[in-house]
């Protein structure tokens, strides 16, 4: 299953009420695990009907901070007591139903929206469902394009995950324009490769017009 095969499907259902249980239309609405449970099935993801709990141990896990579009967000006190579910899309947004368990039939809630990932402070944990890309076939060239396939991708003066981090005035005033406010790039940005380097741990480095960011760590694409 592919990530854009999976959000594709989940935005189908915006604007779609909430309905406490709901999974399915014919219900009224869907619930966060009901919006998670008809995404994945539209996308030929087979699962049953699952909790958000139940749903945060499928797949496998990932890091907060290497969350990628497609991946699925997990929200609550802690890992085993989660209670809302969401589809990240990319660019600190993601897909999510809304409402509680007041919400019936007869008494809808607000239903499925997009929103910021920071609408909640509780997010605890993230799943990834979608197949990843082959990495073995990725080369760069001095003067192509490429795309940022991570959120908050940090730029620094030198090819060194120890170098100093650049702050968002430091970055080339378009280089500002798909950054967020801590100068980190942001999912889907495009950069033009001025030159490349290895660190010593074997990282790939790309030097962009705002400084230098990482390519390819610990064999996870950051930049394709």
């Amino acid at each position: 299953m592919k990530a854009e095969v999976l959000i594709e499907n989940a935005k189908k259902y915006v604007g779609t009420p909430y309905v406490w249980g709901g999974e399915s239309l014919s219900e009224g609405g869907l619930d966060c695990s009901g919006l998670m449970y008809i995404s994945l099935k539209d996308s030929g993801y087979e699962t049953i009907r699952k909790t958000a709990q139940g749903y945060s141990l499928i797949g496998k896990s990932v890091s907060l901070d290497s969350i990628k579009s497609g991946d699925l967000l997990f929200f609550g006190r802690t890992q085993t007591k989660i209670t809302h579910c969401a589809i990240y899309l990319g660019s600190e947004l993601m897909i999510e139903s809304i409402g509680s368990q007041k919400n019936t039939k007869n008494n809808k809630g607000r239903g499925v929206v997009i929103s910021s990932l920071h609408r909640r402070s509780d997010l605890v944990c993230a799943r990834r469902v979608c197949e990843e890309k082959n990495d073995s076939n990725v080369h760069f060239k001095v003067g192509h394009i490429y795309t940022v396939e991570v959120d908050n991708l940090n730029v620094r003066i030198r090819p060194d995950v120890k170098s100093k981090r650049k702050n968002a005035d430091d970055l080339t005033l378009d280089g500002r324009k798909h950054a967020n406010s801590r100068g980190q790039l942001m999912y889907g940005t495009k950069v033009t490769c001025k030159e490349i380097a290895m660190d010593k741990n074997g990282n790939t480095w790309i030097k962009i017009p705002s400084g230098w960011v990482c390519a390819i760590y610990n064999s996870r694409v950051y930049i394709r």
